[in-house]
């Protein structure tokens, strides 16, 4: 279909159904994960929306549209309900985490419309795209624009700035995303966002993937869900024991009675454990309680099975929480669970707080329980093997070290 003839005299309604059937022949997984989706106007809310069950427009906004905008709206809005951002907002700042969904949703957008001359899209003015953002998940944009937003504000609070108003820091004027309620608009439970999640796994799992060019994310987001998922449980006890290893038998000691009843020497099962394990517990506010406790558990499983020489719990969020370092020695169970901090997330400092404190060597084993929202990563991979335990529900992976994600 061809949205670039006669288009002068179509109205809102036909630009919405225009750019449905449009994106369900040009961009036919995004189109058809559209159309299974009701598409509801709202005069109430000023631009296009979604809340992750469903897709709102307002008629004047889409009447100001061209039909390759409206189009492209349709697209930024289903991009947002793929990739769960509404989910994934937790408590975070609504704005910011809206602005960061923005670029990332709208760099894939870009990305589509540079590979495809044909593909009938056009980002409306004002869309949020900037080029340090090409390719990041929102997590990190997020990081990235509050690290930017704290700054912002104490210039203002020094009277060195405008703050938020003069600020880079602006909405972009169209696309939302709402918190999802119930029918009766009461807040969803947990048990309710977890069945919105997996009504939009399976959505995205029903639509056709053979048609068109999907993006690198998003076959990604797919590959994952095709994927079988192996217990992160039994990954994370195999990185603590040193990887694949089993345990084996040793004659350095053996079965004193056996030897003395019977002349045999009956090797004993050694359990290969590990030395050192240092553990980074990502305090900032959008960590998801209920994976850090469980995750929480089996590391203290871990502590008291394994036996590693010593366990070292190092609280952060922006810094090191210094005051609050539980230190633990061999087969000790680990107790300091609670939150001391509710900030960021920023792990430069924890990997210059192993290398002031000189604590990096062959025995050691670096464990970081976070949800990943991490802007900072070093250039290089440090010295020593890298564990990164995901509790936010979602396939974002480290640069470097394992990832494991913790579900229940």
């Amino acid at each position: 279909m061809n949205l670039q003839v006669n288009t002068s005299s179509w109205s809102a309604d036909v630009k919405i159904k225009k750019g449905t059937v449009h994106l369900t022949l040009r961009h036919t997984f995004f189109g058809t994960s559209l159309t299974r989706m009701p598409i509801v106007e709202r005069d109430d809310l000023p631009t296009m929306a979604t809340d992750g069950k469903k897709v709102y427009w307002n008629r004047a906004f889409t009447d100001s549209l061209s039909p390759q905008e409206t189009a492209t709206v349709l697209l930024h809005e289903i991009l947002h309900v793929v990739f769960k951002h509404v989910l994934r907002m937790r408590n975070r700042n609504h704005k910011l985490w809206n602005m960061a969904c923005d670029h990332a949703v709208n760099w894939i957008i870009e990305d589509i419309i540079r590979s495809d001359p044909k593909s009938g899209l056009s980002l409306p003015e004002g869309a949020l795209l900037d080029p340090a953002f090409r390719g990041l998940t929102a997590e990190v944009i997020y990081n990235r624009l509050n690290k930017q937003q704290e700054e912002e504000d104490k210039q203002e609070q020094d009277g060195q700035g405008q703050g938020q108003g003069g600020s880079g820091l602006q909405p972009q004027p169209w696309g939302e995303m709402l918190e999802p309620t119930n029918e009766d608009g009461s807040v969803m439970s947990e048990a309710d966002l977890s069945t919105l999640e997996a009504d939009i796994d399976q959505m995205i799992l029903n639509a056709p993937r053979t048609a068109g060019n999907l993006p690198s994310a998003v076959k990604g987001l797919i590959d994952e869900l095709l994927t079988p998922k192996v217990d992160w449980r039994d990954k994370l006890r195999r990185f603590a024991n040193g990887g694949d290893q089993p345990d084996d038998y040793t004659y350095e000691f053996f079965d004193i009675v056996t030897y003395r009843t019977t002349g045999i020497l009956d090797p004993v099962l050694e359990t290969k454990g590990v030395g050192k394990l240092i553990i980074f517990d990502d305090q900032s506010g959008s960590v998801r309680t209920e994976e850090r406790k469980l995750a929480l558990a089996e590391l203290n499983e871990i502590s008291l099975t394994c036996k590693p020489t010593s366990v070292t719990l190092i609280p952060f969020d922006t810094s090191i929480d210094e005051e609050n370092i539980a230190y633990y020695q061999e087969g000790e169970e680990i107790t300091s669970l609670e939150r001391t901090r509710c900030g960021g997330t920023a792990v430069a400092p924890c990997f210059q707080y192993l290398e002031d404190n000189h604590l990096i060597d062959e025995d050691t084993k670096v464990m970081f329980l976070t949800d990943m929202g991490i802007g900072d990563y070093p250039d290089t991979a440090p010295p020593c093997e890298v564990l990164w335990i995901n509790t936010s529900g979602y396939e974002v992976d480290a640069p470097f070290g394992e990832t494991i994600h913790v579900k229940d």
